[in-house]
């Protein structure tokens, strides 16, 4: 049971871009539903929000979007098996909600015409936290290629004001900016009755700028579909009124339904009433709304209500009162706490029966009581007589008799009779009409015989007077300590239909009771019981009693009691000697039976049953029984008895309308109930409006027959009630059919084609979002009528769409052109072809790239051709060195030319230390060519590259500006030189020098010194070295310089041809000699 919060804002912060209807941005979900964080101080809440969109009327790529987020920079898009496993679970739970639409991805990111896309900020999003459940359209889901960034891309609820915006950019064809203020975000919480809950929040927007703020709860932004049965009373009575106002979305129809029957004021409207049954008994039950969507799924809210138990007042009964005595306002209160008013206003001058009405919501019935309101005594004459008989002589003679009534002391006097011969009795008799008493009762009176002078006492006599004759029954007791001994009629202690006491004196006041309980006689004096026995006769019609004594008595009272002793006859011989009636005293005396007949299901009735002793026509009759039942009736029926009827029933009899005589009661049990059926019928489903409808079926499912009302409509959603045949015990059933209206599918029209001409697949659903397919397959040769058949459970009609198929024109021809180089002036391309059909040609001439050009006859069904334009590639070129320097007359350099993006052979252009342009061309398979660098002239000169040309048709050429420099090193040469050339033997001062120039230092010489070969170095950064003479020995020393080279590199080197000749003079001698001869 969702509700919806709508809160509609206009924002001043809408902005569009571009072409108007490339497309709209729709909603966002702004506060995205995620899983619980792990660990939890990370939100995963990025990786699950949402933006939807829907393409205007010329389709989009993906390649070319990009969104600039409130927060978070653009990933990019990604669709991968992850993806597509993704889309795959989502639409399986869309069919298992019942529902129809589906999810697709992109083929070669096209996003088609007026198509509904959902951009999802990562492909880690979570496919059960925001339900796509409700969707019944094909919309197409993209996502961004976002693996780990899970803080939001928008910004939630903030109650502090602030705008953000978010801009969708199609490059080279729309953009679209949206705000929403986050302060306006709305909350959930009239659903999850959690405050402050803003999970779902989300923003929709209409293309003229309005934002409507929203807050569907954990749903993707897609149409929802949901309902709400609204609130209502938990606690209801029989009979109540529930007023429903229920909301849903996303639904073709709702029905309302109750677990109860009951009945609704309009059982397909949000707001409409339902009247709980008076039959109902206490107990849940359940009022349900159910909605239907487009592919025939349904959903439900309950509402769970309580049928409170029927409380019935009870009050005190008011006493009566004498008319015009003061009558109490009744209370508005019942013992039980229940509240109310009475009605008719009270009345102290007549006996009325008043109606307590209980107060709405308190689950009570109405309650009734009569108050009696007894006339004024007028003294109605002399109920009384006495009379005096003797038994002696005989016969039996009797006299006429007083009566005295003592006012003062209240009693009854009988004065003692004439003293004759014999033995004589006076009696005292009442002589009304017969009384009404029930069949327990008791007998009672408070009495004493005379004490008078002269006036013996006797035996004192107590009679009651039956229907059945005279036939009396004395009971004797002895005078001393007053023993009683039962003595029958005919030896027996059963007690014949007049019973009698015979008492001896009874001086003093005593009270002796008679009481007739369950055919059982007791006798009481003074309270002391002192006789029991059976009575199997009935006591009945008593119409009058006698109290005899012989000799004469006091009357205090004489009471006839109910069997609780609650007094329902009273004479107390006060006044004029007035006869006190009690509420329960009515004449004549006649007693009411009650029965009961169990219905059976030939006529399905309960009826109860009174049978008054008596019958006479002034008779009436009160019935009263479980749950407010009340009859005037006789022998009332309950025509459909159910479990609420059990319980026991009471029967009032009254003689023209007197306050009751007589009661009895009756026992409605479970097994007086027939058990009902409740016939059961398949579902109907649901139907198209117009659709012709299988009948309802006259037999139930489990064998009642019957028959429906009203009459079928196949036009609207309604509710058929079944009535059974008589005679099956069965209650009556409702069923509701689902009349779903149609819809016509919507398409935009196809524009003709030509012959041959390809034909984009129509679509599978339509502008409204009605699935289907199209027959007969595609023809693109042929003009053809398509038919379009929804998908099975959709209440749609057929639609057509007719595609013309023009016929083709000739085929234009032109003369080739090209090749071209790149950046090569081209001439327009003709728009007239050598056959005469003019037209244009797409796309724009470029001399860059290769391109195949179409031209598109200005005729429709001229077929289009295309001439493919070939540009060629500018060719580019390097030149190298194997290596930079060489030393004069040596190993010369090779300089090497290399051709590219062209086509061999390659002709380079080039100079040599600024002299003249030179070229030279590789062969026809190669792309290098190489040239040897002159090693004659020492110094460095550069070779500039000025030029390539590719062999290509047409030979293409570009300019190449590059420089290389090479170095001729010159050779070395040197001298050898000596300080002098003569020397005396050990003389240590003389040495050779080699000396070098036109090099670089050290130089290394190569010489011989006496034939044998050495070299010698010169220090670094040094021209010259010297090397020492041995001068040890007498003699020539010859020094001959064979070659230099210097520390060039390469090395350069030079054989030298230089000699030097050192002479060593041996020292002189000399000797002394001693001539000794």
């Amino acid at each position: 049971m969702k509700k919806h919060l709508l809160l509609l804002i206009v924002l001043p912060l809408f902005s569009l871009l571009g072409q108007a209807q490339c497309f709209n941005i729709e909603t966002i979900l702004v506060h995205a539903c995620a899983p619980s964080p792990t660990p939890p101080a990370v939100s995963n809440e990025g990786f699950n929000e949402m933006v939807r969109f829907k393409i205007g009327p010329t389709a989009l790529n993906t390649s070319n979007l990009t969104v600039s987020w409130p927060n978070n920079p653009w990933q990019g898009l990604v669709q991968n098996s992850t993806t597509a496993s993704k889309v795959a679970t989502l639409n399986a739970g869309i069919i298992a909600a019942g529902s129809c639409g589906q999810l697709i991805e992109p083929i070669s990111g096209v996003l088609p015409a007026n198509a509904r896309v959902i951009l999802v900020t990562s492909y880690n999003f979570d496919v059960t936290s925001n339900s796509f459940n409700s969707l019944n359209e094909t919309y197409y889901i993209i996502f961004q290629d976002n693996p780990s960034t899970t803080t939001g891309h928008f910004v939630n609820y903030n109650p502090i004001s602030g705008v953000r915006t978010l801009s969708v950019n199609f490059i080279g064809s729309c953009s679209q900016s949206v705000s929403y203020n986050r302060s306006l975000l709305i909350d959930n919480s009239a659903v999850t009755g959690i405050v402050g809950d803003y999970k779902g929040a989300s923003v929709s927007f209409a293309p003229n700028g309005v934002a409507t703020y929203i807050n569907n709860g954990c749903t993707a932004p897609v149409s929802p579909f949901t309902v709400n049965a609204g609130a209502n009373p938990n606690v209801v009575c029989p009979g109540d009124v529930v007023t429903l106002n229920g909301s849903a979305q996303g639904y073709v129809s709702t029905l309302w339904s109750s677990t109860l029957g009951g009945s609704f004021t309009s059982a397909t409207s949000f707001s409409s009433t339902y009247t709980v049954p008076t039959s109902a008994t206490s107990g849940p039950f359940t009022i349900k709304l159910t909605a239907t969507n487009t592919c025939g799924g349904t959903i439900s809210a309950d509402i769970p209500i309580t049928i409170s138990s029927v409380n019935t007042p009870t009050f005190t009964q008011v006493n009566p009162i004498s008319s015009g005595g003061t009558l109490s306002a009744l209370p508005t209160t019942s013992n039980n706490g229940i509240q109310g008013t009475w009605s008719p206003a009270l009345n102290n001058t007549s006996t009325t029966t008043y109606t307590f009405t209980p107060n709405a919501g308190q689950c009570a019935t109405t309650q009734t009581m009569t108050i009696t309101v007894n006339p004024v005594s007028t003294c109605p004459g002399t109920p009384w007589s006495s009379t005096i008989g003797y038994l002696a002589p005989t016969p039996a003679t009797n006299l006429s008799g007083d009566q005295f009534i003592d006012t003062t002391n209240g009693y009854l006097f009988v004065p003692p009779s004439l003293a004759t011969v014999g033995y004589y009795w006076t009696n005292f008799k009442y002589n009304g009409s017969n009384m009404c008493v029930p069949d327990h009762f008791s007998f009672e009176v408070r009495l004493k015989t005379s004490a008078t002078t002269g006036i013996p006492s006797y035996d004192t006599i107590i009679n009651v007077h039956g229907s059945n004759g005279d036939n009396w029954a004395t009971l004797m007791g002895e005078a001393a300590g007053q023993s009683y001994t039962a003595i029958g009629v005919n030896g027996t202690t059963v007690l014949a239909d007049d019973p009698s006491l015979v008492f001896p004196s009874l001086n003093n006041w005593t009270v002796i009771k008679m009481e007739y309980v369950n055919h059982q006689i007791k006798y009481y004096l003074d309270n002391n019981l002192f006789f029991t026995g059976n009575y199997t006769g009935d006591i009945c019609n008593l119409n009058g009693f006698d109290i005899s004594f012989k000799g004469s008595g006091y009357v205090d009272y004489v009471k006839i009691n109910d069997a609780t002793g609650t007094p329902i006859y009273s004479e107390e011989f006060t006044n004029c000697n007035n006869l006190s009636v009690f509420p329960n005293v009515c004449n004549p005396p006649i007693t009411v039976a009650t029965s009961v007949i169990a219905p059976n299901c030939t006529n399905g009735t309960l009826q109860l049953f009174a049978t008054p002793s008596v019958a006479s026509s002034n008779l009436s009759y009160l019935w009263t029984g479980p749950n407010g039942f009340s009859s005037n009736s006789q022998n009332p029926v309950i025509l459909i008895p159910t479990t609420a009827h059990i319980g026991s029933y009471t029967c009032q009899i009254l003689v023209n309308a007197c306050t009751p005589i007589s009661s009895s009661s009756v026992q409605i049990n479970a097994s007086d109930i027939p058990s009902q059926i409740t016939p059961t019928f398949n579902p109907i489903s649901a139907i198209c409006s117009g659709d012709t409808a299988t009948l309802l079926p006259s037999q139930s499912t489990n064998g009642i027959a019957g028959t429906w009302s009203p009459t079928f409509n196949n036009n609207q959603t309604t509710e058929y009630t079944f009535t059974p045949n008589s005679g099956q015990c069965a209650t009556s059933q409702t069923l509701t059919v689902v009349v779903n209206q149609t819809i016509t599918p919507q398409f935009d029209p196809v524009s003709s084609i030509c012959s041959g001409s390809s034909i984009a697949p129509l679509p599978t659903t339509s502008l409204n979002g009605i699935l289907g397919s199209w027959q007969p397959a595609l023809n693109n040769t042929q003009t053809t009528t398509y038919q379009f058949t929804p998908n099975s459970g959709q209440c749609i009609l057929p639609q057509s769409l007719t595609v013309i198929v023009l016929p083709l024109a000739s085929i234009p021809t032109f003369d080739g052109l090209g090749p071209y180089c790149i950046g090569q002036a081209i001439p327009d391309l003709p728009t007239t072809s050598n056959n005469g059909i003019s037209g244009t040609w797409s796309p724009a001439i470029s001399n860059q790239i290769t391109t195949t050009y179409t031209f598109t006859p200005n005729n429709t069904c001229s077929v289009s051709t295309q001439l493919p334009l070939t540009i060629n590639p500018l060719p580019t070129a390097t030149f190298s060195l194997d290596q930079t320097t060489a030393c004069k007359n040596g190993t010369s350099p090779i300089l090497t030319f290399t051709g590219a993006g062209g086509t061999a052979p390659y002709t380079f252009t080039y100079t040599f230390d600024g002299g003249p342009f030179q070229t030279v061309t590789t062969s026809n398979s190669s792309n290098t060519a190489s040239v040897s660098v002159p090693t004659n002239t020492n110094g460095s000169f550069d070779y500039n590259l000025f030029n390539v040309q590719s062999g290509n048709n047409p030979a293409c050429s570009q300019p190449i500006l590059s420089t290389t420099t090479v170095t001729i090193f010159p050779l070395p040469a040197a001298v050898i030189t000596t300080n002098t050339e003569e020397v005396c033997q050990n003389d240590t001062t003389n040495s050779i020098v080699f000396m070098a120039n036109r090099g670089i230092p050290p130089y290394t010489f190569s010489y011989t010194a006496n034939g044998v070969s050495q070299t010698v170095s010169s220090l670094a950064g040094q021209n010259s070295v010297s090397v020492s003479v041995p001068t040890n020995v007498s003699g020539t020393q010859t020094y001959v310089l064979t070659g230099v080279s210097s520390s060039t590199s390469p090395v350069c080197s030079q054989t030298q041809s230089s000699t030097t000749t050192i002479t060593i003079e041996p020292l002189p001698t000399a000797t002394i000699a001693i001539n000794t001869s």
